[in-house]
């Protein structure tokens, strides 16, 4: 469902498509992505932005640091950004402590595209 080559892994259209069949079914709407990077450096990359499968307006795009191996808790250790006006804005730290509060997910709403 992905295609990955040195330094990216690519969603397939295939997967998209499932995510959009599921979202649909589901009566759910997306409202974020996550991914991770490889090192401590989590803001968008060019890559990140013009690979973004869904960009609309509000989406939010967590990049997690360390291929996620210390977790993405707490949240600030991860980029946190907003699609708006055409691009990926960082959030941050102060705004996230602020607005998200991270809850029990519901597994059924969690849509993995590895």
């Amino acid at each position: 469902k992905t295609e990955s080559a040195p330094q990216r892994v690519i969603a397939t259209p295939e997967a998209n498509t499932e995510v959009i069949i599921k979202l649909s079914k589901s009566g759910y709407v997306q409202i974020g992505q996550v991914h991770s990077h490889p090192g401590k450096w989590v803001d968008h990359s060019q890559g990140d932005d013009e690979m973004a499968a869904f960009r609309v307006p509000g989406l939010i795009s967590i990049v997690v640091p360390s291929y996620c191996k210390d977790g993405m808790m707490p949240l600030f250790t991860c980029g946190i950004h907003r699609y708006q006006n055409g691009d990926f804005i960082r959030l941050s730290n102060k705004y996230i402590s602020k607005h998200f509060i991270v809850t029990k997910a519901n597994s059924e709403a969690l849509i993995d595209l590895r």
